[in-house]
């Protein structure tokens, strides 16, 4: 079996939630980390450089860095 990495950051506790339940529903090879700050992202992707998630969802709205922030951050990194 192969797992689906699936990154999220969102700081609200009910969107993760919506999101966990959502994905556990229609996949059932799953590896999901979540994540409350567009800063955690990114310590998260520089701390598991050999593990690229298939997906990262992000919360436009988040407070320091926004979701716009890391999108600008990710696209820099030669991997992404």
């Amino acid at each position: 079996m192969n797992l689906k990495l699936v990154l999220l950051a969102d700081d609200d506790y009910d969107d993760q939630l919506l999101f966990k339940i959502a994905f556990s529903l229609i996949i059932s090879d799953l590896a999901l980390t979540v994540v409350s700050s567009g800063q955690q992202v990114l310590n998260y992707l520089e701390a598991v450089p050999n593990q690229l998630p298939s997906l990262i969802v992000l919360d436009y709205n988040m407070p320091n860095l926004n979701g716009a922030d890391v999108i600008r951050a990710v696209y820099r990194q030669p991997d992404y």
